[in-house]
């Protein structure tokens, strides 16, 4: 019962702490630094609210125990990809921008194919930049996919990365909520999914 206590009162103080001009210009110029989010003044309790969290795993007791720890070799080592992790924003979904995958099968794809011969001479090479869970690429991937059986030699590659390692561990898992497939077209449903 006391530690519950205890753990109550140090998530109120936490809540209570701000993040100092200097704290924030050092985090700032980190996450540019490592991963090119910008991180304006106006974003500064959003900061604040998502490192919190890192405080409290980390039984500190203000954002500058934070930032000496983050910036030593240790915190460099250990916390850093849990900060970028923290900072990120990941909204993802399948098939999602349904416009930008229209104009890709319906434009895109085919002047791609006929008239470059890209991924018929040689492979059509895709990146999926900030894939975060990974629905993006593979919605590309069944896209693709339909194209292959539509050229005969039509080859291609995906490549798919993220700055957070938590979100990309989802993306290599493949697993997902039924709930989140909602967008995928029927007949892609039964072609490339599979229900477990």
């Amino acid at each position: 019962m006391e530690s519950a206590v205890k753990n109550d009162l140090n998530s109120k103080y936490l809540f209570k702490i701000s993040m100092s001009k200097g704290d924030f210009s050092r985090l700032s110029e980190l996450i540019t630094s490592e991963c090119g989010i910008k991180m304006p003044i106006p974003k500064k309790i959003m900061l604040e609210s998502r490192l919190r969290k890192r405080l409290r795993v980390l039984g500190l007791q203000s954002f500058s125990d934070y930032c000496s720890y983050l910036f030593s070799s240790e915190g460099k080592q250990n916390e850093l990809d849990m900060m970028i992790d923290s900072v990120t924003t990941n909204k993802t979904e399948f098939f999602r921008e349904p416009r930008h995958f229209e104009y890709l099968s319906d434009k895109a794809l085919p002047d791609l194919i006929t008239k470059q011969k890209r991924g018929i001479r040689r492979s059509l090479k895709v990146w999926s930049a900030a894939c975060s869970s990974g629905e993006e690429p593979y919605s590309l991937a069944m896209l693709l996919q339909e194209f292959k059986g539509l050229y005969q030699g039509f080859h291609y590659t995906i490549t798919a990365s993220d700055i957070s390692t938590k979100v990309l561990k989802k993306a290599k898992d493949g697993i997902y909520p039924e709930s989140r497939a909602d967008p995928v077209p029927l007949a892609f449903k039964k072609k490339y999914l599979l229900r477990s």
